[in-house]
């Protein structure tokens, strides 16, 4: 229930009320008060943008970078047919080839750094 003071024009609300974009919440809630931009603001904004966008992409089309982006994308296409691709097994096997040498080249690095820790700090240096 919203009830409306006309000198000083307060709301107090048993619920939570909307007033001019804002919405007010009574003190028994413990929700925190959001603001909310008023519709013609944002109407502003997005018509912006759709102006601005549609702009850059008439200027790109006078320009002729969009006719260049397609060719581009048609050339890339085709070289892309002319390539020989590996099989599923043939990719399994460089997988594992990869993850393989990784673990050893994980275990030499550690081993490689324990052996200069024990034998240069520990070793040497006493």
């Amino acid at each position: 229930m919203i009830e409306t003071n006309a000198t000083t024009n307060a709301v107090t609300a048993s619920s939570n009320a909307v007033q001019g974009g804002v919405r007010i919440l009574d003190s028994s809630t413990t929700a925190p008060t959001i603001a909310v931009p008023p519709a013609n603001a944002t109407d502003w904004w997005m018509w912006f943008w759709v102006a601005a966008i549609l702009g850059t992409f008439i200027f790109l089309w006078r320009k002729g970078h969009l006719a260049a982006l397609k060719n581009y994308v048609g050339e890339t296409r085709v070289q892309l047919s002319k390539c020989s691709w590996p099989t599923r097994l043939e990719l399994w096997h460089h997988t594992v080839i990869v993850l393989v040498s990784t673990i050893l080249l994980g275990l030499f690095t550690v081993m490689a750094d324990f052996i200069v820790k024990v034998g240069v700090w520990d070793f040497m240096l006493r």
